[in-house]
């Protein structure tokens, strides 16, 4: 029938395509060793889809299980103005940090503007440990073991900061023992929360709505859902926002080495596993692999 999937025109592999550009001037070694590490890559985030493939079966057959994936959306302009004249002016910015539940596939929009917080670290980790003190019991209140996907982003989801959160909300939540944090490969890092930002996108685009104010992008977003996905806005505001910084500081110690006396680099960390039974340390793994 003449179908075909259309290659991706933006937000490519760097990885992939820094390889594809040597080798069009390697030579016949150099080619060689190129296209080993280019195999190598392509293992790692098939692997890594694969797994998350596998997470969401998991999470479909099992009531112990709940499986979420998070992303944060292109920066909203507030006024969302169509004139050439708008892309030099400064304008206000509005953010959504969308959690998808991939069971009830279900998505819960965190939005706010950036005059009540901003998109770092502690605004990520506040979002999620909102979503999982309030909103996971309702969705799923057997689950004793919550798997989160996300991209490596060391500014918003892969450092201390999030890890503390994390081992705080294992402690407090009543029902989970286990949360496993999953990384997917940089560049290729597809998810359903991108998925949901489609939606959003594909709306803002034909929308007739005036959106002049933040709470003008919160209604957009709720009828921007359909049959298959439906979107819940949580209007974020400055005391939902918490500075887990300040906890790292006090009550946590990050050392350089693991217990094995290795270097430990974010960089090369795929998954970090926290454990109500020992939640003054962590365990984590240097590439994606089944527990």
């Amino acid at each position: 029938m003449n179908l075909s999937f259309k290659k991706p025109s933006v937000d490519t592999c760097s990885k992939c395509d820094r390889i594809n550009m040597k080798l069009k001037y390697a030579s016949v070694d150099q080619a060689a060793n190129l296209i080993e590490t280019f195999k190598e890559h392509q293992e790692a985030f098939k692997a890594a889809y694969e797994e998350k493939k596998a997470d969401k079966q998991l999470a479909q057959s099992s009531e112990v299980v709940a499986v979420i994936t998070f992303d944060l959306q292109q920066c909203l302009p507030t006024p969302y103005l169509q004139t050439n004249v708008a892309f030099y002016k400064r304008q206000l910015w509005t953010f959504n940090l969308t959690i998808h539940d991939l069971k009830t596939n279900k998505a819960f929009c965190y939005m706010w503007p950036e005059c009540e917080g901003n998109r770092g670290a502690n605004d990520i980790a506040s979002c999620l440990y909102d979503f999982i003190i309030n909103q996971l019991p309702n969705l799923h209140p057997n689950a004793k073991k919550l798997i989160m996907f996300s991209d490596s982003c060391s500014g918003q989801n892969k450092n201390s900061i999030v890890t503390t959160m994390l081992m705080l909300v294992t402690r407090l939540s009543p029902q989970l023992q286990f949360i496993e944090h999953k990384f997917l490969v940089p560049g290729h890092t597809h998810m359903e929360a991108d998925t949901d930002h489609a939606l959003i996108e594909r709306k803002k685009k034909i929308t007739n709505m005036d959106i002049h104010l933040p709470r003008d992008w919160y209604q957009l977003v709720r009828t921007a859902s359909n049959k298959t996905a439906k979107f819940t806005v949580i209007e974020m505001t400055h005391e939902m926002f918490y500075d887990f910084n300040i906890f790292v500081k006090q009550s946590f110690t990050f050392r350089k080495t693991n217990t094995a006396n290795e270097k430990f680099l974010w960089l090369n960390v795929r998954s970090v596993l926290y454990n109500k039974e020992n939640i003054s340390c962590f365990s984590y793994k240097k590439r994606v692999q089944r527990c």
